[in-house]
């Protein structure tokens, strides 16, 4: 299958002469020289989490089914359930803690996998983009892939060309070794090209020629780098992390979206066996968290590492009933826990309230203690305030809602 023509440089070519996709793109060389940027991890946990195995667990309420083999610990500054069985999730937050905010009390409005998913990454319950396709939509001129999805749900919105699921067939289209069920016509790709440049050229201030025109450019810069999407038709989860952090490393995206990985068999859905479930997913997502952690602290980024530019936000759906049904599980409850990490982060922290029953308190925005005076915690106000701390207007997405700034530093 003939392509056309692309010189192909290696990354260290592209990093070192600081061209690709600056140069490529018509943007300044600080995009590509060394300058950091702020980044966004979205750690996704699907299927509603019990947050009182690790982050709410209430040990002064008698009538609440947690973790019957877990205490009360703290490590970072943070207090949490820790158990024998959940080792992973101790040694977190020893290494961890001091760079995490948890918050409490997150009212999402809903028992529904997908309603919950939606607001709580969008903060509406009908349409708009998410929080990652806002963040990313900062920097759709400066990266060939502005928000990279790996994992977890997506809604672009309006914006679907900042959005873009990686997988084997794009992997394969970018160097040009698609799976044999992919139906590509060489020849009819190049005629668009060249149609779409011709017509950029002869058209100014067109919106959709202008934006085929810098996917057409995005596409040639993926070409001279095409290791980077390398991906098979099975990575493992480390396989994943790995890509994701080279594609922050090399400035390839801005955001990422990532599921957290679990065992065969097990899963945060819990209706039935809410022990065995919730104590293996737990350990397994804060595993492969502290890996991300670790290896976003060990590569250099700018004038820190990648880990002191990039804020991780770590979300399931929903939380689970305060007591068990009688198939030794817990059913969806409208009330969760999230964590944010990393830059812009006050860390060593639990904000946010829920009282016995697991039911999110009113709270004082700014600080996140419990206030008479506050307000019930909902996803829209995390949502805004993370966009806030991003340097984006959250009145745009969503109007007369108040941010959540008590994770902030």
């Amino acid at each position: 299958m003939t392509r056309p023509s692309l010189h192909r440089w290696s990354r260290r070519q592209i990093l070192a002469s600081g061209a690709g996709l600056a140069l490529s793109l018509g943007f300044p060389r600080r995009v590509l020289a060394g300058s950091a940027s702020r980044n966004l991890i979205i750690w996704w946990n699907n299927g509603g989490w019990d947050p009182t195995f690790v982050f709410d667990p209430h040990f002064e309420a008698n009538g609440l089914a947690r973790d019957p083999n877990s205490t009360l610990a703290s490590a970072g500054g943070i207090s949490f359930a820790d158990a024998e069985s959940r080792p992973a999730v101790r040694a977190y937050f020893e290494r961890w803690g001091h760079r995490s905010c948890v918050i409490n009390g997150l009212s999402v409005g809903s028992i529904s996998h997908d309603g919950c998913s939606r607001l709580v990454l969008t903060g509406v319950r009908v349409g708009g983009a998410d929080l990652g396709t806002l963040v990313a939509s900062q920097s759709l001129g400066s990266r060939p892939l502005p928000f990279v999805s790996l994992g977890g749900p997506r809604y672009p919105g309006q914006q679907g060309e900042v959005l873009t699921p990686v997988g084997p067939l794009l992997s394969g289209f970018v160097q040009d070794t698609e799976p044999a069920h992919a139906d590509i016509d060489a020849t009819r790709e190049e005629l668009l090209l060249e149609y779409i440049q011709r017509e950029a050229e002869l058209r100014t201030n067109q919106p959709y020629l202008d934006s085929w025109s810098q996917a057409v450019e995005r596409l040639r810069v993926l070409r001279q780098q095409p290791d980077l999407l390398n991906i098979g038709a099975n990575p493992t989860e480390e396989e994943l992390i790995s890509m994701g952090i080279e594609l922050l490393a090399t400035q390839t995206c801005s955001v990422l979206g990532l599921q957290a990985p679990l065992p065969s068999l097990v899963r945060w859905d819990s209706h039935d066996q809410n022990q065995e479930n919730q104590e293996q997913a737990f350990e397994s997502s804060f595993s492969h968290l502290d890996t991300l952690l670790t290896t976003l602290a060990t590569t250099e980024d700018g004038d820190g590492t990648l880990l002191d530019h990039t804020t991780v936000l770590v979300l399931s759906e929903m939380g689970r009933t305060p007591r068990l049904n009688p198939s030794m599980g817990k059913d969806h409850w409208p009330y969760t826990s999230a964590m944010v990490v990393g830059a812009g982060v006050g860390g060593g922290r639990v904000v946010g309230v829920s009282n016995e029953t697991l039911v999110g308190q009113k709270v004082d925005f700014s600080s996140g203690a419990s206030s008479s005076s506050g307000s019930t915690l909902f996803p829209q106000n995390l949502v805004a305030g993370v966009l806030q701390s991003f340097d984006i207007d959250p009145g745009g997405p969503l109007p007369g809602v108040a941010p959540f700034t008590a994770w902030q530093d």
